[in-house]
C-alpha cells in the first residue's frame, strides 16, 4: 500500500484512521520480563458499500508511509509509555487529489522504442550495452557479430527490439 492509496482510504469515510500503537516502551531490562516492547501501525477503514457486513477493515502498514503524509494528518495521542499510541486522521482542509499529485514522484515519459530495419555494416547497441555489427539482414534472419563471433537470429524483429543505432553503414 502506498501513501497515495492510504490518503484515498482516509478520505472515503470520516471514521477512517491510522492507529500507531505501542506496549511497554520502557521495559528494556524490566523487573519481571526484561524487554518485550511491541508496536505497529494499522490503517482502520470502514467499507461504505458493505455496511450490512463487517464494516471494519484493519490492515498493517509501514510507519514510513505515515512519515510521507504526516503533515496532512491530525494526531491524537492516547495512553502512556506502558500502553498507548497515536490516532491519525485526515485534516479537514486537505484536498486529497492535490496532495496526491504533490507527493507522487514525477517520472519522465519513457522513450519510444523504435524497431529498426537493419542493413549490412550498421552498428547497434543493445539494451545491456553490448555492441552488435550487422553482417547481413533480410526479413527472415539477421547475421550479426559481437565479441568477435558471428551469430544468426531467425527472429529479426525480436532481436532488434530496443536497439539503438550508433553507426550507419559506410
Amino acid at each position: 500500500m502506498t501513501p497515495q492509496s492510504i490518503l484515498r482510504v482516509l478520505s472515503q469515510h470520516p471514521d477512517n484512521n491510522i492507529t500507531e500503537f505501542h506496549r511497554a516502551l520502557n521495559s528494556v531490562g524490566g523487573k519481571l520480563l526484561g524487554g518485550g516492547a511491541t508496536g505497529g501501525v494499522t490503517l482502520n477503514s470502514k467499507e461504505p458499500y458493505y455496511k450490512w457486513r463487517n464494516p471494519e477493515k484493519n490492515e498493517y502498514i509501514s510507519f514510513n508511509h505515515i512519515l510521507a503524509i504526516r503533515e496532512y494528518l491530525t494526531a491524537e495521542p492516547w495512553g502512556d509509555m506502558k500502553i498507548g499510541g497515536t490516532v491519525y486522521r485526515l485534516r479537514d482542509d486537505i484536498d486529497v487529489d492535490a496532495v496526491i499529485e504533490k507527493i507522487t514522484p514525477k517520472r519522465p515519459p519513457p522513450k519510444p522504442i523504435v524497431v529498426h530495419k537493419p542493413k549490412a555494416g550498421q552498428r547497434y547497441i543493445g539494451k545491456r550495452g553490448i555492441e552488435y555489427t550487422i553482417i547481413s539482414a533480410s526479413d527472415r534472419s539477421i547475421v550479426y557479430s559481437f565479441n568477435g563471433k558471428t551469430h544468426q537470429s531467425l527472429e529479426p524483429t525480436k532481436f532488434m527490439y530496443g536497439m539503438e543505432l550508433i553507426a550507419d553503414a559506410a
